[in-house]
């Protein structure tokens, strides 16, 4: 059985993104955490939540194509 609950580095490497990525998110409420004596924890489920409703897995806004001008 894999552990439920997951430090900020953890929740940062299974999603792959950073720490701090991984703090934003939270607040924006992506998904919960909770405070475990000096840690903040997610639990598995709620990240994959995430990932499952998620348009993009990176975390990151997608990268906006660039426009090529056509002279006619």
């Amino acid at each position: 059985m894999q552990n439920d609950l997951m430090t900020t580095a953890q929740a940062a490497e299974y999603l792959g993104v950073s720490r701090q990525r991984i703090d934003k998110l939270a607040q924006l409420g992506a998904f919960d955490r909770e405070r475990l004596g000096e840690f903040w924890v997610y639990r598995r489920r709620d990240l994959d939540r995430w990932l499952a409703t998620s348009t993009r897995t990176s975390g990151r806004p997608p990268k906006r194509p660039k426009l090529t001008l056509v002279k006619s």
